[in-house]
């Protein structure tokens, strides 16, 4: 009978606590005008007519932001409008994108044997004195009208996209030098291609993946490897270590007048290394407003997948529920303050091998980063068991 009660016990401490993670920050960057410190430009009121304060636009710090397969830091400075190199612990190494040369334009053959002029712009930024709006200018040129997004390799190339519509990347090796245009994938040339926009990012394998926006309708992936080939993909997926590709398929609703945008069921299609295709049903235990657009979906090594939306639910391929990873928590944030209310970039850069999951977050001293880890002995801890129950497609 002590048995059994020791077994139930431990059943149930097995079900409730689920996988633990440990939460470390890894390094903090400032604001301020130094070569090491990120730019910042202050939260900005929208005032109604009768002077009413309506809304706040969060302050401008971070564009897009990597973390290298070496644990290097690199961030997207908005306001700088350059890329920003730090080591695993926050030291600053180095800047990517300033203008060397003395002149506004310079032309520079692309991958697709094209000549591209290349514009240096100034980046500068308004403050307040005396009542009065004044503006700084920073004292060099830069490469990026707006860094939209940063991804690294493998090898520590750095893929920029220069602005907000730009239709190719830009190549810098990892010391910073200006390698190439990249401007044809595959099949698809610069003409091809109406946007790329925030979407460039990496594996934690190195490789880089851009998502585009095609002129004649549709979208398509390509994938950059650590050799520096293109591969065109019908869409991008998350890899396990036996090589099977996961991708996001559809959503069931299990509820007849749901809201299109809230899903209880997402359908992963799997791709078998071997050959084939396979299906995984994940049963949510909470309603997620819909994937598409999700701050986060992911696939470790091990095959267990993970759906963000504000917090990350972690879920094995028999759809039990491992973790459910909260936002980084205000006591890890002990000696910083959010009095301006910044939009944080609580995005998820990549999980790593070992089930590690790296994020960043804004607050008004400078720029976070974080590392949560997996506390050895609760791997594979069940916090919740698989749903089974079926639902039907609406």
């Amino acid at each position: 009978m002590l048995r059994k009660l020791l077994l139930i016990i431990m059943f149930c401490s097995f079900i409730i606590y689920g996988e633990e993670y440990i939460v470390k920050k890894i390094a903090f960057i400032p604001y301020g005008d130094k070569d090491s410190e990120i730019g910042f430009k202050p939260s900005a009121p929208e005032i109604n007519e009768d002077g009413d304060t309506i809304h706040v636009e969060p302050g401008e710090a971070l564009s897009s932001w990597d973390i290298g397969i070496d644990g290097k830091i690199y961030l997207a400075d908005a306001v700088k409008k350059v890329i920003k190199v730090y080591s695993p612990d926050g030291k600053y190494l180095r800047t990517i994108g300033i203008e060397q040369e003395d002149q506004e334009k310079k032309r520079k053959v692309t991958s697709s044997g094209k000549e591209k002029t290349l514009n240096s712009y100034q980046p500068s930024t308004f403050y307040f004195e005396n009542d009065e709006v004044k503006r700084y200018s920073y004292p060099f040129k830069s490469y990026f009208k707006f860094p939209a997004d940063v991804a690294v390799d493998g090898n520590g190339n750095v893929y920029v996209v220069p602005s907000i519509s730009a239709n190719y990347l830009m190549k810098f090796s990892s010391g910073g030098e200006l390698i190439e245009i990249v401007d044809e994938f595959g099949e698809y040339g610069r003409e091809d291609i109406k946007e790329i926009g925030f979407d460039v990012f990496s594996d934690d394998l190195g490789n880089v993946y851009i998502n585009f926006v095609k002129k004649k309708n549709g979208h398509f992936t390509a994938k950059i490897n650590q050799k520096g080939k293109t591969v065109l993909l019908e869409k991008f997926g998350s890899l396990d270590l036996k090589g099977n590709t996961y991708y996001l398929k559809y959503a069931y609703f299990n509820e007849p007048r749901v809201k299109l945008d809230t899903c209880a069921v997402i359908i992963v299609e799997r791709a078998i290394n071997a050959g084939g295709l396979d299906t995984l049903s994940i049963n949510f235990h909470t309603k997620f407003t819909s994937y598409y657009g999700k701050s986060f979906w992911g696939v470790d090594r091990v095959g267990n997948l993970y759906f963000g939306d504000g917090y990350i639910e972690k879920y094995d391929q028999q759809s039990n529920l491992l973790a459910r990873i909260s936002p980084i928590g205000r006591e890890y944030y002990e000696g910083y303050t959010f009095k301006h209310g910044l939009a944080g970039m609580a995005a998820v850069s990549k999980i790593i091998e070992d089930g590690s999951i790296y994020s960043v977050d804004l607050c008004d001293q400078g720029v976070l980063v974080f590392k949560r880890m997996i506390k050895p002995g609760t791997e594979g801890r069940i916090l919740k068991p698989a749903i089974t129950d079926t639902t039907k497609k609406k």
